[in-house]
């Protein structure tokens, strides 16, 4: 079995959602599953738009704002609070996202997580 590593840091910020700051994974393309974990275990997530955002995560952000006005996926975009350096930033920045079911079945995240702490 491989493991994947995958780091993320979240804060809480005033409007009931974590920020994202930096996402960086040992293999490409984990970033947007890291983000729908946060979503199923945390509920909302934004963007932190006030530093460069990455084009990889650009493109997830986005997914996430095409994807919560099609209806296509369990997530709401909710426009955040503005904050001071939001110059030249696009729209998809400036939202929260919402899982309104789970994106990763719970127990599957539990179980990761009780593997990991046990080192297997």
């Amino acid at each position: 079995m491989q493991f994947i590593l995958i780091v993320g840091d979240f804060h809480t910020d005033a409007g009931n959602y974590y920020t994202v700051e930096w996402v960086n994974s040992k293999e490409e393309g984990y970033g947007a599953l890291l983000y729908m974990i946060a979503m199923t275990l945390y509920g909302s997530i934004a963007s932190d738009n006030d530093k460069d955002t990455s084009p990889e995560a650009d493109k997830v952000w986005k997914r996430f704002y095409d994807e919560s006005q099609a209806g296509t996926e369990p997530i709401k975009a909710e426009p955040i609070p503005k904050r001071a350096n939001w110059r030249g930033v696009p729209k998809y920045l400036k939202y929260k996202y919402t899982a309104l079911s789970p994106l990763i079945p719970l127990n599957q995240i539990e179980e990761a997580q009780q593997r990991y702490k046990n080192g297997i």
